[in-house]
């Protein structure tokens, strides 16, 4: 969206929900009913209600709410806008702005802007005005525009014991206008004067129909200037955590001039502001990340011997070649973090310095798992796995361009997915310490891959399941489970799992599966690599019994081929171990150029979305949802299961399929 788009936008939203619609003396008139509707109807927010009748405030209390920001605002560990009431900020009747001066300031000046709705009815060509509890038949609101000003002299002002005073506003003529209260809390420090000013509406609702609406503030605006000039207030939650710290740091050129209270706050300019004013509709142009990272990244990559695609990574032939290969990234990583270890000295306060100092140490030691993935690499095992990895990956992006009808290019990592990834390796191919027998540094590590939606973060955590998948099938070969079970459980935050992950995670498995077969360690009874769907009755069946009857829909959570797009067919008539199939549309006696899943030889996809075919095929990845795992210790069908059957597993005998029988296979491995 560009900016005209994004004004153009915001102006819309802004008039339909503040107001006016219709220009400063607008008319709200009847439509289809019988009268029009009430200006609170039309207008949602940027109102000052009345008091209500039998609720009048006494004069300390509506001190407390519009002032005791001023008087608490400057305690390092104080909320800004914690002494303003809830039920203020649901129905306020008061808002309020609080900001900073420079000690040259000698008076600030208050403008407030608003309109009243009066209401009317006509009278062949004459407009009467409805008074009191007058309810007719007919009545049409028309809107006045108010504006009245103030100001202040601070001189000698914001002392204790003198900090709360009265601002007379008046109209263009000089006439005080009922129904506003504005009032100052001043409080003078060595370097600022710090200020909030309120504007409250003194109107009572008078009874009758209209009576609320006749003593409502509407379009509400509250502007201040200063004949001195405005100080940035200072971050007042920057030092309540290391959290806090780094956003004092990351935003250390960012200015915050005033706060708002029960509404927002905008000034005129970011750097020095000559104006700030209350916001009903606080707006913030965030700007986009760019997933390409730096771009010392692009110049390494136009080096021959460098290269982020997956599919020339997965085609190296020895473990140098693909280092080579990689090295760009940590290399340029270093030098970006050298040029910003240059900067710390040169920020303006210790504090800063300090949190910059832990931001590098702490980048440096990601740099150095980083550089240990690289060498984990030197290990054959870990070497073909990540090739595998790789091709796998390219391979499933090659299917997606091929059915999009876009040129095939195949996969190029991002620096963050192939930092990440590398940054992980070790810590999946070394988990003890050679030494102490405990887990290994890398290992304990537990990483938050951020970025914003699309920058690539599945691709990238898709990229190290194929790549541990592969390695547990390498390493596990003499095992008597050869490398089977559950190697990967994806656990998302309740309905958060969408089918648009679960179809990405299928196509990555699947792509894995048709790779794994055609490797020369792959024998022909090897378990296959599978994905499973594991989320509840609500979204999917809990037992084949179930797909078969009332819920033959909710299986079928895959439904397109992800080699070709075809639609699947699920085949209920299965038996044994597999009581429901999916297949790529009809199957071809052999395999055709067209799609890698749609033949024969290749059989029944191995994708399971019912809870008992999960628990009895132990998927290699499985998918599911918070609320699901949380449903072990209370539900006894998830405990136990609801039939026994014979495991050649390790542990042997007869064991229940459930999600006991699913971990069991766990017991032991990395």
């Amino acid at each position: 969206m560009n900016e005209r788009h994004r004004s153009e936008l915001l102006a819309a939203i802004e008039t339909d929900l503040i107001g006016p619609h219709d220009g400063l003396d607008e008319q709200l008139v009847p439509s289809a009913g019988p009268r029009s509707p009430l200006p609170d109807d039309v207008y949602l927010t940027g109102l000052l209600l009345p008091q209500e009748p039998d609720r009048v405030e006494s004069n300390a209390d509506i001190d407390d709410d519009a002032g005791a920001v001023a008087d608490r605002g400057h305690e390092s560990t104080d909320d800004p806008g914690a002494s303003i009431p809830t039920a203020l900020a649901a129905r306020p009747r008061v808002l309020g702005l609080s900001f900073s001066l420079g000690p040259d300031t000698t008076t600030f000046c208050v403008r407030f802007e608003a309109g009243r709705y009066e209401p009317f009815w006509t009278e062949g060509d004459k407009r009467v005005f409805i008074q009191g509890d007058r309810d007719p038949d007919l009545v049409s609101w028309v809107r006045k525009q108010v504006v009245v000003t103030g100001r202040l002299a601070v001189a000698e002002r914001g002392y204790p014991g003198e900090d709360l005073y009265e601002i007379s506003l008046e109209d263009a003529t000089g006439t005080k206008i009922d129904g506003l209260r504005c009032r100052a809390r001043l409080l003078r420090q060595p370097t600022a004067l710090q200020v909030t000013v309120t504007v409250e509406n003194s109107l009572t609702q008078v009874p009758g129909p209209f009576g609320r609406n006749c003593a409502t503030w509407f379009q509400t605006q509250l502007h201040v200037t200063t004949s001195g000039s405005f100080i940035s207030r200072p971050d007042m939650r920057a030092d309540d955590d290391e959290d806090g710290r780094s956003n004092a740091l990351l935003y250390r050129n960012v200015h915050e001039w005033a706060v708002g209270h029960t509404c927002s706050a905008s000034w005129d300019s970011d750097e020095a502001p000559r104006r700030v004013s209350t916001d009903w509709l606080p707006r913030q142009l965030v700007k986009s990340m760019s997933a390409d990272g730096h771009e010392r990244f692009k110049d390494a990559l136009r080096r021959a011997q460098h290269s982020n695609d997956a599919g020339t990574l997965g085609g190296a032939e020895t473990p140098e070649e693909l280092v080579a290969l990689l090295s760009y990234l940590p290399d340029e990583y270093e030098n970006w973090l050298n040029d910003r270890a240059a900067e710390v000295p040169n920020l303006s306060a210790e504090e800063l310095r300090q949190t910059a100092a832990r931001h590098i140490h702490n980048a440096r030691e990601a740099l150095g798992r980083i550089r240990r993935g690289l060498e984990a690499l030197a290990d054959p095992i870990a070497f073909e796995a990540f090739r595998l990895a790789q091709r796998a990956m390219h391979l499933q992006t090659v299917w997606k361009q091929q059915q999009s009808k876009k040129p095939v290019s195949g996969l190029s990592w991002r620096p963050f997915q192939l930092g990440f990834q590398l940054a992980s390796l070790a810590g999946l191919v070394f988990p003890f310490d050679k030494e102490t027998g405990q887990l290994s540094q890398d290992r304990a590590a537990m990483d938050l891959l951020w970025f914003p939606t699309g920058g690539g973060k599945t691709e990238a955590y898709l990229g190290l399941c194929a790549f541990l998948l592969f390695l547990r099938r390498l390493r596990d070969q003499d095992r008597s489970d050869r490398g089977d079970g559950v190697s990967i459980i994806m656990r998302y935050t309740l309905r958060l799992l969408t089918t648009q992950q679960f179809e990405r995670a299928a196509a990555t498995i699947l792509a894995c599966e048709v790779l794994r077969r055609s490797q020369p360690w792959s024998k022909e009874d090897d378990p296959q690599f599978s994905v499973g769907l594991w989320v509840g009755n609500s979204t999917t069946p809990s037992s084949t019994w179930m797909a078969r009857t009332d819920q033959k829909e909710k299986a079928k959570m895959l439904k397109a081929c992800p080699c070709c797009g075809k639609q699947l067919k699920w085949d209920e008539g299965g038996t044994g171990s597999d009581p429901y199939l999916v297949r790529c549309g009809r199957l071809k006696a052999k395999k055709t150029s067209s799609c890698e899943l749609n033949h024969k030889a290749f059989g029944p996809l191995p994708v399971y979305t019912i809870d008992e075919l999960v628990y009895r095929r132990r998927p290699s990845l499985l998918l599911g949802t918070v609320d699901k795992f949380a449903q072990i210790v209370r539900t006894q069908s998830i405990k136990t299961g609801p039939q026994q059957e014979n495991c050649w597993r390790p542990h042997g005998g007869s064991y229940p399929v459930s999600y006991t029988h699913l971990r069991a296979h766990e017991t032991g491995r990395n």
